[in-house]
């Protein structure tokens, strides 16, 4: 979607409606790395700065860009996606 497509009127929920989008995929993607996180340390293992950095963009993702519609998710460095 592209904001200047939209009603002055309109953008702003449809920004909220976004950013609540990309929190709960946020969320979701955090959690499941904290499954990789928590396996790592009960193993006494140490985690890389990959997998560091890649959750402080998914942390930073909704004031790392301007306009919600394009943002541009980190690449997972345990699953690829």
């Amino acid at each position: 979607m592209n904001l200047e497509d939209l009603a002055e009127e309109d953008r702003p929920i449809a920004i909220e409606e976004e950013l609540q989008k990309i929190r709960e995929m946020r969320n979701q993607k955090l959690l499941e790395s904290d499954l990789y996180v928590m396996k790592k340390y009960e193993n006494g293992e140490t985690i890389g700065d990959d997998i560091r950095i890649y959750r402080q963009k998914l942390r930073d993702i909704t004031t790392d860009f301007e306009n919600p519609f394009d943002v541009v998710w980190p690449v997972d460095p345990v699953s690829g996606d």
